[in-house]
């Protein structure tokens, strides 16, 4: 079993676009990555942000620290962690979806979608991101649409899934 876990963060230092995105989605976080350790002990984040989809070593973790202000863990078989690792590198490099923060909030005051949700991706937020991997790796059954769901929409859904006596997400359930 390996241990995954999703991270909801925010910059230490004042950033506009987080502040932003703190502002309108009424949370203390702007930002979701996934974290989880190699056999050899060292620790990957995986994330959308910056100018694309990236892994970053611990090395690169340093050069931008965050506050991480929430935290699920889940546990996942072998075969689970197998799938999730090879969504990741396949989502691995694609850019970071500026404009879909734009059509993002442009939904949240016109209640109209802008694009849909495709398998080929060409461009993503981290909300979206970590909503793709759960569903299409993890086969997590959900309707939230990836596309429009921001760092509080997937923090609602993961916490209904929480199961705080084994402090440990259940997927599917």
């Amino acid at each position: 079993m390996t241990r995954v876990y999703i991270e909801f963060t925010r910059p230490l230092g004042f950033n506009l676009l987080s502040w932003l995105i703190r502002f309108f989605q009424m949370t203390s976080f702007s930002h979701v990555r996934l974290r989880w350790n190699l056999k050899n002990r060292q620790e990957v984040i995986y994330e959308a942000a910056g100018s694309n989809v990236r892994f970053l070593g611990e090395l690169a973790q340093l050069d931008k620290p965050v506050k991480i202000c929430k935290t699920y863990c889940m546990e996942l078989t072998d075969n689970e962690y197998r799938q999730l690792l090879n969504k990741a590198i396949e989502l691995a490099g694609i850019e970071y979806g500026a404009f879909q923060l734009l059509r993002m909030a442009l939904f949240r005051f016109f209640k109209k979608k802008l694009g849909t949700y495709k398998n080929k991706k060409t461009s993503i937020v981290c909300s979206e991101l970590v909503l793709y991997i759960l569903k299409e790796s993890l086969k997590l059954e959900t309707d939230l649409d990836p596309d429009l769901a921001g760092p509080r929409e997937l923090d609602i859904l993961l916490d209904k899934l929480y199961n705080s006596k084994n402090s440990v997400l259940r997927l599917g359930v």
